[in-house]
């Protein structure tokens, strides 16, 4: 079995709903385990270019990964509710 991980973060919660490892997750989407563990921990807030490539693995929206996320100019409330930052 591998290692726990951190399912406080909507990414954790979505990894854990698809019985998946960090390492399986690293193997599907060529994320590295380091940036996986960082989105994990809550450390780094998920890039852009990574959003749909972690959706497609753990069929899931946007939104559902970035809640209170800030994204470019839009920060993610509730699941598909982007308020602007500046406006």
């Amino acid at each position: 079995m591998g290692r726990s991980f951190n399912a406080s973060q909507p990414i954790g919660r979505y990894l854990r709903a698809a019985g998946l490892s960090v390492n399986q997750l690293y193997h599907l989407t060529g994320i590295s385990y380091r940036t996986l563990s960082n989105y994990l921990a809550g450390r780094t807030a998920i890039l852009p270019r990574h959003i749909q490539i972690l959706c497609d693995a753990l069929d899931c929206l946007p939104s559902d990964l970035l809640h209170g996320q800030v994204v470019g100019d839009v920060v993610c409330e509730q699941k598909n509710d982007y308020t602007p930052l500046y406006g």
